[in-house]
């Protein structure tokens, strides 16, 4: 027990090294109890995990709308841009001249 607890202090940050050390002693002292508290411990942090993942996929939606209407304005003000363009005009009379001409 003695390393066990010379190792759980190399690995922990000092604040959670008496934790660590109360559980131990409890798993030793009423195995059954610290069973259960694991398994709901393992469920808190299931539950933490699934809404994180849920937060984040959130934010992950949130960020495609928002490109994507950022994209379509672009595209809206580039098509807008050409269909006023002296470009696209010459284009319009090169090909009426074409037309004429065949």
């Amino acid at each position: 027990m003695h390393q066990q607890k010379n190792e759980v202090n190399l690995a922990m940050h000092q604040q959670e090294v008496p934790l660590v050390n109360i559980f131990l002693e409890g798993v030793k002292s009423d195995p059954e109890r610290a069973q259960k508290t694991s398994l709901m411990s393992a469920y808190a942090f299931g539950e933490m995990y699934v809404n994180l993942k849920a937060a984040l996929a959130k934010e992950v939606d949130e960020l495609k709308q928002k490109k994507t209407k950022e994209i379509d304005a672009t595209r809206v003000e580039a098509v807008e841009s050409f269909r006023t363009s002296e470009e696209l005009k010459n284009y319009i009379l090169d090909r009426l001249v074409d037309e004429q001409i065949y």
